[in-house]
């Protein structure tokens, strides 16, 4: 039993190294690009969070036509990370790695280990 124990645990422990090295790969992966200019999409964001920030009110004051929650996500992100784009750019690279992890919980409920594993360094790479 104690010998079934241990092979268990060290197996889950490789599986959480595993995890944890896709979600570090999905970072390092990012990180060269911190600096790169923002999107239309990214800039449009942070520019209507940071006038929201500032007591302007969507569709009244302020007019893009997406759905209300990036902004509050982005008003985050510009408060936790800054409003600049390197913040920005490591706010979603740790989302990335959020997103890794919710893959491989997923995939190991519908494929097993093998196929999470699969579909989390995918994802981390893509």
């Amino acid at each position: 039993m104690k010998l079934g124990g241990r092979f268990l645990s060290a197996t889950a422990a490789g599986c959480g190294a595993l995890v944890l090295f896709a979600c570090l790969l999905s970072v390092a992966l990012r990180l060269p690009f911190l600096s790169v200019p923002l999107t239309d999409d990214e800039a449009g964001y942070a520019y209507v969070s940071s006038w929201l920030a500032q007591g302007f009110a969507l569709y009244r004051d302020l007019w893009f036509d997406r759905p209300q929650g990036i902004f509050i996500l982005y008003g985050g992100i510009l408060w936790l990370f800054g409003d600049d784009t390197e913040g920005i750019r490591l706010a979603a690279a740790l989302y990335n790695a959020v997103t890794v992890l919710a893959v491989y919980t997923l995939g190991r409920r519908l494929t097993g280990p093998r196929g999470a594993f699969a579909a989390s360094f995918a994802y981390a790479a893509a």
